[in-house]
């Protein structure tokens, strides 16, 4: 996948919008995590937890957990194919092996079971070792979906301008713009046909690999149409955020008991208004993306380790719930940038933080 902003320069226009896309599905899941230690129900998730919330904290997991990992699925079929526009199938087959099996390998079997260790000890005054992916389980459903879609991915590139792109762009441009919303038809049916109790717990559920499959084709076919669903994304960019604030703040006020149904139009609204005011704003190529783009995914393998350690010595500190909630957020981000500082510069540990095993794109920056 396409973590980063290196790229061999082709034909196919960059995407900065998609990049943009991706480094904020994973900052909001850093942020998500850091406040989900500031509800009750953290605990179940093994992360330590303070023992008073602050104003905001549950509704802030809660309407960010609406869109955060579905946004994360559409940006990971973003990167692949944009991946596909300057490589060849070596360069993304090793792509896959350096920034998903060896972190997904790596987070199950050190910094996952380091997560819960660190809790253990914290709640139980003795560490013990639980292999898990933990956070990073996203990454076997990504590589599930890239096997499943090989053929059909392969068949697209060796065919530009096939039947399949064609027919999806017509879609996205019929109405002026208004197909778009047929893209919320397949989440809502998902979430109609499988009823999940909970709809947004995605991990290890057949109805999170079902609609991060869904979605992630649909990053696939978003950037694929190019311009036209780029154009079509940012008419609608205002219809769908005034439609994804409706739903959340009716939703987080308790007016009604959310149906599945409604849940999944609200995170596709959300996904629709993000992708067309990144596209609109965020479309030029910045020495901050670059920056970020590189550093997001290495941060993110590393964060959630991060938060145990701060969290075990911040939580008993007696200092009020907000601003513990911004200082976790800020230790967590300067010790996760400092372990990726740290990795970058060592050719031989780079992919155990999900970067390449060759150190020549960094001394080039």
């Amino acid at each position: 996948m396409d973590h980063g902003p290196a790229r061999v320069e082709t034909g196919a226009a960059p995407r900065y919008d998609a990049e943009w896309i991706h480094v904020l599905a994973f900052g909001a899941l850093v942020i998500h995590h850091a406040a989900l230690a500031f509800n009750p129900w953290g605990t179940h998730l093994l992360l330590i937890w303070n023992d008073r919330s602050f104003l905001g904290a549950t509704q802030l997991v809660e309407m960010v957990n609406v869109w955060a990992i579905p946004l994360l699925f559409v940006s990971l079929g973003m990167g692949l194919r944009r991946a596909m526009d300057s490589r060849g199938w070596k360069r993304i087959a090793g792509d896959l092996a350096s920034r998903a099996v060896v972190p997904l390998v790596v987070g199950t079997f050190a910094l996952g079971p380091l997560s819960l260790g660190i809790a253990f000890r914290y709640y139980y005054g003795r560490a013990s070792y639980v292999p898990t992916p933990e956070h990073l389980w996203f990454l076997g459903n990504m590589l599930i979906y890239v096997l499943l879609l090989l053929p059909i991915v392969i068949w697209v590139k060796s065919r530009p301008g096939n039947w399949l792109i064609r027919g999806f762009e017509r879609l996205v441009r019929a109405g002026r713009g208004l197909g778009v919303v047929l893209f919320t038809v397949p989440a809502v049916l998902v979430a109609v046909l499988m009823n999940p109790i909970d709809y947004t717990s995605y991990a290890f559920r057949l109805h999170g690999f079902v609609l991060g499959l869904i979605l992630f084709v649909l990053g696939f076919l978003f950037v694929s149409s190019g311009e036209t669903g780029r154009r079509s994304a940012e008419r609608l960019r205002f219809v769908a955020l005034a439609a994804g604030c409706s739903l959340t703040v009716v939703r987080l006020l308790e007016l009604w008991n959310p149906l599945n149904a409604l849940l999944a139009l609200e995170s596709m609204s959300w996904i629709v208004a993000i992708w067309g005011f990144a596209s609109r704003h965020l479309g030029k190529p910045s020495k901050t993306l670059r920056r970020l783009s590189s550093a997001v995914l290495p941060v993110y393998i590393v964060h959630l380790p991060v938060q145990a350690f701060v969290s075990s010595f911040l939580m008993p500190v007696g200092i009020p719930p907000l601003p513990k909630f911004l200082l976790l957020v800020v230790l967590t981000l300067i010790g996760s940038l400092g372990l990726y500082q740290i990795a970058k510069r060592l050719c031989w540990i780079r992919p155990l933080f999900g970067m390449e095993w060759t150190c020549r794109r960094s001394r080039t920056r």
